[in-house]
């Protein structure tokens, strides 16, 4: 993974009165085709856990909104990378996903997999708070 954010301060205060993160999510990683070994194979079990855990995180805020729970807990600490999406998801700030899908039939499953966490994705509306 990517991650990037620009800290906009007003220049006479240095107070922050914005803040741009950019994210370059990597694919799910497939040992099966990849054919990884060693350090690899072990960053490739990373990057699948933080996935794994930004789309429970993902779920819960889509449930809780469909349900009309706002006090339900989502758990944002399983991974460094929920930990640090935090404001982007919760309400904090605007989030912009864009998914990448292949064509390629020997990616369809990954690619529906990618359609179905777009699909969540569209299910979640972000009110955005004052801090």
């Amino acid at each position: 993974h990517v991650l990037c954010f620009i800290i906009i301060c007003d220049k006479y205060s240095n107070k922050v009165i914005g803040k741009v993160g950019l994210a370059d999510l990597a694919g799910s990683e497939r040992q099966a085709k990849t054919h990884t070994s060693g350090q690899k194979l072990k960053e490739g079990g990373s990057i699948n856990k933080s996935l794994s855990a930004l789309e429970k995180v993902i779920n819960d805020i889509h449930n809780n909104q469909r349900q009309r729970q706002s006090s339900t807990h989502v758990n944002y600490r399983d991974s460094k990378l929920t930990r640090i999406l935090q404001p982007f998801l919760s309400g904090k700030g605007h989030s912009l996903f864009i998914l990448c899908v292949s064509p390629c039939a020997s990616n369809a499953q990954e690619t529906c997999n990618t359609m179905k966490f777009g699909q969540r994705l569209q299910g979640i509306r972000q009110f955005i708070t004052q801090e």
